[in-house]
């Protein structure tokens, strides 16, 4: 294994992990905020019901909430960004170490589950995939055929 690809892949999955921890942090700050700017409101809210106070005293906890719920917005996109990175660099360390095998895609979503199947075949023969044979695929294949296709003979 390249020392110098290791080491590159290792700084940038360093990188990424840090990107994802200080998106974590910030989340959880944003968060509370919401949740403080909410229980603000509401608070402020009660006040004013009891209160003779005008209704435009709430107009700034409301304002600041939005604001707050777009910030967190971009902060979960964010860290939701930096995930596949870290998966894709590890992935690339696991192949630099030889530590990959039997760690992939098992491709299950391409298993045949007999719909569109073909029938089974012991060698290619397009003439039994359509039901016909044409003279030029049974002359390709060594078949004897006359001028039609439905007097093909298979061997």
């Amino acid at each position: 294994m390249p020392p110098a690809a290791r080491d590159g892949y290792i700084s940038r999955l360093n990188t990424r992990r840090a990107e994802l921890e200080a998106m974590t942090a910030a989340d959880a700050r944003v968060a509370y905020a919401r949740l403080a700017t909410f229980l603000s409101g509401v608070l402020l809210a009660a006040v004013l019901w009891l209160a003779a106070f005008s209704p435009w005293w709430t107009v700034a906890p409301v304002a600041m909430f939005v604001l707050l719920v777009r910030r967190h917005d971009a902060v979960l996109r964010a860290r939701d960004r930096a995930a596949p990175g870290i998966a894709f660099y590890e992935r690339g360390l696991a192949r630099l170490e030889d530590r990959w095998i039997g760690t992939g895609d098992p491709g299950e979503r391409f298993r045949n589950d007999g719909r569109n199947a073909l029938p089974p075949q012991d060698g290619p023969s397009p003439s039994r995939w359509y039901g016909s044979c044409t003279r030029s695929t049974a002359i390709l294949l060594g078949q004897g055929c006359d001028r039609t296709p439905d007097s093909c003979r298979h061997v």
